[in-house]
């Protein structure tokens, strides 16, 4: 963790450790809440899942390098690129 919080203040920190942290959570969460509802308060439930989705997902947009651009649709304007990485 010390080399992880080192790597992020000078901004080269690799891509699979907020990934990873993003998809623990994405499979944490809904396991609390199901086990919540389970015990009878199933308020939490479906927002649990809803999270857990999304996590999960946000953890793969980080951990795969989907992508390289992001553009306004059949425009030529870049909103965001990803910077290359130095080897």
């Amino acid at each position: 963790m010390p080399g992880a919080v080192r790597a992020l203040r000078a901004g080269t920190l690799d891509t699979r450790v907020p990934s990873t942290i993003l998809i623990a959570l994405g499979g944490l969460i809904p396991a609390v809440t199901s086990g919540l509802s389970k015990s009878g308060d199933t308020g939490l439930f479906f927002l649990g899942e809803l999270l857990g989705v999304v996590f999960l997902f946000a953890g793969f947009l980080v951990s795969a390098h989907v992508f390289q651009e992001v553009r306004v649709p059949f425009t030529h304007r870049t909103i965001w690129s990803r910077r290359p990485t130095q080897s």
